[in-house]
């Protein structure tokens, strides 16, 4: 029995945490077809252009709120962010909520021009460290519509603000495509 309880203290945690990085990871998958599609119906509107912004997706999508008041989980690598007005964030029916910066566009036309935005798939802090469960990832849409995360981008990827070249470290260990 002892055996037993010895080999169990060490699986069942293992186990809790694969099924919630598996949750985690399926929220993210049904919010990048969500944005996905979002940003599908502004180009059939024809309000894309360079100076469009994460935010301007917003009348296209499916959410529950703008939040300006709530503090998420930030990237690996960094602690949290916190909802603001000039920074909100937009929560969705899953759960999750996305982070954005009205100040950032795509800033040009180009195939590695994008726009991101913070995605926490719990919707709340859950780690007070750099890394842990629940941890952000960083979401890209690509002038021609393509989705990517940080991690796995193909190219740097320039915005308004800066560039991004790929790093898998900005990438949660529960997110894979």
């Amino acid at each position: 029995m002892a055996i037993l309880g010895v080999i169990a203290t060490f699986t069942i945690p293992k186990i809790m945490a694969g099924q919630q990085n598996s949750q985690f990871n399926s929220v993210a998958k049904e919010d990048i077809a969500a944005i996905t599609a979002a940003y599908q119906q502004a180009q059939l509107a024809g309000v894309v252009s360079s100076s469009f912004r994460f935010s301007d997706l917003t009348p296209y999508l499916n959410y529950v709120s703008i939040d300006t008041s709530s503090t998420i989980d930030n990237l690996p690598t960094a602690i949290w962010i916190t909802c603001s007005a000039s920074n909100p964030c937009i929560k969705m029916h899953n759960g999750s909520i996305f982070y954005t910066s009205p100040a950032i566009s795509f800033g040009g036309t180009a195939s590695n021009n994008s726009v991101f935005a913070f995605l926490d798939p719990d919707g709340k802090l859950t780690s007070n460290t750099t890394n842990g469960p629940g941890k952000s990832m960083e979401l890209h849409i690509f002038y021609n519509g393509r989705p990517g995360s940080r991690g796995t981008l193909f190219t740097t990827a320039v915005s308004s603000d800066m560039s991004r070249p790929p790093n898998s470290r900005y990438d949660p260990d529960w997110f894979s495509w």
